[in-house]
């Protein structure tokens, strides 16, 4: 279902590059680099995507990333995510870039960075969106290995496109408090700082991420509706959580709550129905909405503000605030987030909002 507010401009600040290959873009880069994980059909491209648990999604996104063999590969992916974003009336893009990843892959980051950045300025050019990045480590390769995703982000921080670091991965497999003195050493720096936490564990995990790294943005939270307390610590803070509704559901994290909570599995229509965004918007819970992975999880932003109203209930005002959140929420420079929330206000009083 379209909205007369699909056409306000917005941002969109939890993308990860990888999660932006959908299955026909992975079977092009299959082909290209002549099967290195034997997909060869579009089934079975689509069969990587068919999980339905946080574990599955890990392994789906890892075999993503094993695709990306060379730089002009990430600049494809990068170009595909720019024309899209314009595609959706999306202005200002920030990027989950997973040096961590490269890393691992034992991939070169200075070629990459490069294609990417020459992709990332002509996206620009051509469709007038503008992208940073924030380079993203995996929470289970440990503590040393954020260190280096840090230092890739310090040391590229001059060209004024790499806004702050992130860290993601498997929650209970890297605890935030390993990783206390590399978000420190971050910030002594001036990038921004972004985790994930409160997604597949409980308010304890996002607790611990809240204390010790300090971030300003949390990748996703959904355990804070978990603790009355930390609901209460929320409130109208500066500290604000991404939410991504299609991805809750297809990583099972919803259904973990549920878990949690003591009840039995439900239907994931009914899953998505309960979505905590209505509450923590209510609450007063600064959040802002994603799509967080898109090619795997096949949808877009367009699509998550559609399951806002449609499914979640969400009034035309309720969806008019988190657009301006995406603004207000983001790492962009203070001159130009004034400009697009004034050209917000400009658009939405013309709309008779």
């Amino acid at each position: 279902m379209t909205s007369c507010l699909d056409s306000m401009p917005r941002a969109e600040l939890h993308l990860h590059l990888e999660g932006c290959i959908g299955p026909e873009l992975l079977l092009q880069l299959s082909e290209r680099h002549n099967f290195p994980q034997g997909l060869k059909t579009i089934e079975d491209c689509r069969r990587v995507y068919s999980f339905h648990d946080f574990t599955g999604f890990i392994q789906a996104i890892k075999t993503a990333s094993q695709h990306l063999l060379e730089p002009a590969d990430y600049a494809v992916v990068v170009d595909r995510i720019m024309a899209e974003a314009a595609r959706q009336h999306i202005v200002w893009l920030e990027v989950f870039l997973s040096i961590g990843i490269l890393h691992w892959k034992q991939m070169e980051v200075e070629p990459v960075w490069r294609a990417v950045e020459a992709a990332r300025l002509e996206g620009t050019r051509r469709h007038g969106v503008e992208l940073v990045w924030i380079f993203d480590g995996v929470r289970q390769f440990g503590a040393a290995a954020m260190e280096r995703v840090v230092d890739e982000a310090l040391e590229r921080q001059p060209s004024g496109s790499v806004a702050g670091i992130g860290i993601g991965g498997d929650e209970a497999a890297g605890p935030a408090e390993w990783f206390q003195e590399c978000f420190h050493r971050a910030r002594a720096g001036g990038l921004h700082l972004t985790a994930h936490a409160g997604e597949s564990c409980g308010a304890e995990a996002l607790w611990s991420a809240l204390r010790t790294l300090r971030p300003e943005r949390v990748g996703h939270g959904l355990s804070a509706v978990e603790d009355p307390l930390l609901m209460a610590e929320l409130r109208g803070s500066s500290t604000w959580l991404d939410i991504c509704p299609s991805s809750n559901l297809r990583t099972g994290v919803l259904a973990l709550a549920e878990l949690r909570k003591g009840e039995s599995p439900r239907a994931e229509e009914q899953l998505l129905e309960r979505h905590p965004l209505p509450k923590l918007l209510r609450q007063a819970v600064p959040v802002s909405l994603s799509s967080d992975d898109p090619g795997i999880f096949g949808t877009s932003l367009l699509t998550e503000y559609d399951i806002c109203r449609t499914t979640l209930g969400l009034s035309a005002a309720e969806e008019l605030r988190l657009i301006r959140n995406s603004f207000v929420a983001s790492f962009m420079p203070a001159e130009k987030k004034q400009f697009w929330l004034a050209e917000l206000d400009r658009l939405t009083k013309e709309a008779g909002f």
